[in-house]
């Protein structure tokens, strides 16, 4: 997942947090020629792929987050 701005890592990790995922994010994940900043979050859910990245895409949303990628 990726927080376009910084400033928005705290609330975006307390948010998903909130939802069941655990977070991790290093300091050199935080892009030094931009404000973004890559963040890991993990859970485990019983939805399709679609599903699951539609889920979290709207945790994220309002907290100035995207989700990049998901893995399997």
């Amino acid at each position: 997942m990726i927080f376009l701005n910084s400033n928005d890592l705290n609330r975006g990790s307390a948010e998903l947090i909130e939802h069941g995922f655990d977070v991790q994010y290093l300091n050199d994940w935080i892009d030094d020629d931009t404000p973004k900043a890559w963040v890991n979050a993990w859970t485990l859910s019983d939805l399709d792929d679609d599903s699951f990245f539609d889920w979290v895409q709207d945790i994220l949303d309002p907290v100035g987050g995207y989700v990049y990628g998901v893995l399997k």
